[in-house]
């Protein structure tokens, strides 16, 4: 690569580009709730989707990537799904900074290089070390404050009351009325405040199943079953398993 120079980059860049987006689908998505919500562990043979495409980890992980539920499992995506956009941003803002700086850096370094001169680049930071503490600081000091603002939000009147007030309605409607059509449209209210909310997703499937939409209902299932094994909880994914099989 030294010695082709800048020709080298039309190899190395689309390889480059084939490995980022490969360790993006391992890394942005949570490999054992997709194992689970692909029920990878009823596959005879057991190890079937290493070797057949269609349902291989990279095919349903870009599925997962591409759907943004609860397999999705970076930590500024829950964040997001927490808080909305303008307290992940407080978050993500001075992270991206950090990493903007430090690939325009290392692009003017190597692109003041002269190739056929100096086949050898030596990339390095040129700030002190105190210019990195200050920066790190920086960094801390806005994540608190976006912390700070989130966890206000979330303990505010319009956060969690009208949360418990859509779920309330829901449950009322679902088993004091006995109206599931009223109950599908109250947990939704719910999830979208905070989508990975437990209970309203379960509540939501048993609605569905009330109201005589099975398949809605069994899409549903599927996420209570990922979350209830994700979270260990035996009873209500042994539940989620019967409704899926029809039980």
């Amino acid at each position: 690569m030294e010695q082709v120079g800048r020709k080298a980059l039309l190899a190395v860049g689309p390889l480059a580009a084939l490995g980022l987006w490969m360790q993006l689908l391992h890394v942005a998505v949570n490999v054992s709730y997709v194992y689970r919500h692909e029920n990878y562990e009823s596959l005879q043979p057991r190890y079937d989707f290493l070797f057949i495409p269609e349902i291989s980890q990279v095919v349903t992980h870009w599925r997962a990537l591409q759907a943004g539920d609860f397999r999705v499992d970076i930590w500024l995506v829950n964040v997001y799904r927490m808080f909305g956009w303008e307290r992940m941003a407080i978050v993500a803002l001075p992270l991206l900074a950090a990493v903007v700086a430090g690939v325009w850096m290392l692009y003017r370094q190597v692109a003041a290089v002269e190739w056929p001169m100096r086949p050898s680049v030596d990339a390095t930071m040129c700030y002190r070390r105190r210019c990195i503490v200050v920066l790190l600081s920086a960094v801390w000091l806005v994540t608190g404050v976006g912390m700070a603002v989130g966890h206000r939000a979330r303990t505010s009147a319009a956060g969690p009351a009208d949360v418990g007030a859509a779920m309330q309605a829901g449950l009322d409607a679902l088993y004091k009325e006995r109206r599931p059509d009223v109950a599908v449209e109250r947990f939704p209210e719910v999830l979208r405040r905070n989508p990975a909310h437990y209970g309203a997703t379960f509540q939501l499937a048993a609605a569905l199943d009330a109201a005589g939409k099975a398949a809605d209902a069994r899409a549903v299932w599927k996420t209570v079953l990922g979350m209830a094994e994700a979270y260990g909880d035996k009873s209500t994914a042994d539940f989620a398993r019967a409704r899926l099989s029809g039980r």
